[in-house]
């Protein structure tokens, strides 16, 4: 059962409830209909978490990740029914919330299967799937709102989208070695670790240019006051992904710098509710 949990990562949901609140707010919806609906991207994180760590039980031996690699047979029976639990549940809910909600829980159900069994074949494009279904508290709700979000919310959308593809690819050169023993094509397996460094570092600079957009491109009607404060945030959560991304540069392959940057690379993504809602502050 603790396994389970454990890979289950049940500490992301109230991030998930957070990010979809602040980006309905901003975007004028539902926000009762949409906190319900955070359940259904929750369920489906812990799902996809649950079949990726199902899945790579021979790279984690590898790269000793502590997942599922050493669990009896009953703890991934029960870690394959939770699992399954999670998605249909999330199917359920997204079916009551409407057709908009049935059919982004039904892309992203099909996709973070095909995530671990098919996608992780390829070399780049796993990186930027698990970044896009990663962002789903940000985009879907936009997606769902009948204004469709405001400009500022898309730049933030494509912000995080490069920024975690950024961090999808570092944290491939930290498992690098356990996804070459499992045959994962990654661009640290097929490139080298600096390569994939140079590229993971390139993208978070990259990341941080629609980030500043977006900012820039506020609402009119957003106060000085809040426009302050969304400001400082902003340059909380830069330097929470800059400082730790050149430690990395630096420091080359270094296992060290590289959970310290995936850590606050959290809680930088931790921060982006606060930023939402001072983006949408009225004067």
């Amino acid at each position: 059962m603790a396994a389970t949990l454990r890979s289950a990562r049940l500490y992301f949901w109230p991030i998930i409830l957070a990010n979809v609140v602040a980006m309905t707010i901003g975007a004028g919806g539902d926000v009762r209909r949409m906190a319900w609906f955070s359940l259904v991207l929750s369920s489906q994180a812990s799902f996809g978490f649950l079949v990726n760590d199902l899945c790579d039980r021979r790279i984690d031996r590898v790269n000793r990740a502590g997942h599922f690699e050493h669990s009896p047979r009953p703890t991934l029976i029960l870690a394959r029914v939770t699992a399954s639990v999670l998605c249909v549940g999330s199917l359920a809910l997204a079916w009551a919330l409407g057709p908009g909600a049935w059919m982004i829980a039904v892309s992203l159900a099909i996709g973070l299967a095909a995530y671990s069994r098919v996608l992780r074949r390829a070399e780049v494009l796993p990186n930027v799937a698990g970044a896009v279904f990663a962002s789903a508290p940000l985009w879907a709700p936009l997606v769902l709102a009948l204004s469709g979000g405001a400009r500022w919310q898309w730049w933030l959308v494509a912000a995080v989208v490069v920024l975690l593809t950024a961090r999808e690819m570092l944290m491939d050169v930290r498992d690098r070695r356990g996804d070459a023993a499992g045959g994962r094509k990654t661009l640290a397996t097929q490139r080298g670790a600096r390569a994939a460094i140079r590229v993971g570092v390139g993208l978070t600079a990259t990341g941080l240019v629609p980030f500043c957009v977006a900012v820039l491109v506020r609402p009119s009607t957003v106060s000085p006051t809040s426009t302050a404060a969304a400001a400082a945030v902003a340059t909380v959560i830069a330097l929470l992904l800059v400082i730790p991304a050149w430690s990395i540069l630096s420091r080359a392959a270094d296992g060290t710098a590289i959970r310290s940057y995936v850590l606050r690379s959290r809680l930088a993504m931790a921060l982006l509710p606060v930023l939402s809602l001072l983006l949408s502050s009225p004067v």
